[in-house]
């Protein structure tokens, strides 16, 4: 698996993922998750849509903030 990630942590207008981490680990998994993270290549490194480049994992949000239960 394949991540991309920033030096920022939770800073919800960030949209650049420069680096590259090949995830073979937990370790490396650990470096990545402290960091804002995505699992897509975009081009230049940008998200948005139209940049999209390609991805070799689904990644899944799941908030239960607005729950019925």
């Amino acid at each position: 698996m394949v991540l991309y990630y920033n030096e920022v942590h939770q800073n919800s207008y960030n949209t650049r993922y420069p680096h590259k981490m090949e995830i073979s680990s937990l370790d490396d998994l650990k470096k990545v998750v402290c960091y804002d993270y995505v699992c897509a290549e975009y081009t230049e490194f940008y998200r948005k849509n139209d940049n999209f480049i390609s991805a070799d994992c689904n990644m899944f949000d799941v908030d239960n903030t607005d729950s019925d239960a």
